[in-house]
């Protein structure tokens, strides 16, 4: 037994992580089966993505996933899109309709395609008619969807906003501004000054 300076036995050190314990009201679980609905949510503070359901015998279950600085979300039920700090996530439905997972659990999340966005500070995050993704860009006041090149594409930013003045370019020393230039498509550099 290990002791320490006064001969008394050591305690445990107590541990760093709060637990965490989720209840519902009393008529919560038959809300959620009577709605046939479930909760997905994220807490930016603590980091966690939240789903809530039913198990098959009525009782809560409660799946918690930790993602630094998770914020915005947008579900379908097939696909799920959430941002967290440096990225914005696609998650995929793996279940065929009317298939249960272990757990009797009738979605089972997967993620498919991370985008690295960098810390742009993505809020909100929906789809657009066409089918792409469209997230509030806090950072540099825009609306803006995902780029396989770059961190973001801006799409609108508000009329009292004259520029996206956080852009990476401005960051650049001037001998990489030229090279960044190139690599850009035709039409972006201007997108990028005037928005």
């Amino acid at each position: 037994m290990d002791t320490n300076q006064n001969d008394r036995p050591a305690t445990a050190p107590e541990s760093a992580e709060p637990s965490l314990e989720i209840t519902g009201s009393r008529q919560f679980n038959a809300w959620l089966a009577e709605q046939r609905v479930n909760l997905a949510f994220t807490t930016y503070q603590t980091g966690n993505l939240f789903l809530i359901g039913l198990q098959p015998d009525g009782r809560l279950s409660v799946f918690e996933c930790t993602f630094n600085g998770c914020m915005g979300m947008w579900p379908d039920g097939q696909t799920m899109w959430m941002s967290s700090l440096y990225q914005l996530w696609r998650f995929e439905n793996v279940l065929d309709r009317d298939q249960l997972a272990p757990g009797g659990y009738d979605r089972f999340y997967v993620p498919q395609v991370v985008y690295t966005t960098g810390d742009i500070d993505v809020h909100d995050v929906c789809m657009n008619g066409e089918g792409c993704v469209v997230f509030a860009n806090m950072l540099f006041s825009c609306l803006a969807n995902i780029s396989e090149t770059a961190s973001f594409i801006p799409l609108w930013k508000p009329s009292f906003i004259s520029q996206l003045a956080a852009f990476f370019v401005d960051r650049l020393s001037h001998s990489c501004q030229s090279v960044a230039r190139q690599l850009m498509e035709p039409g972006e550099e201007s997108r990028m000054k005037h928005g």
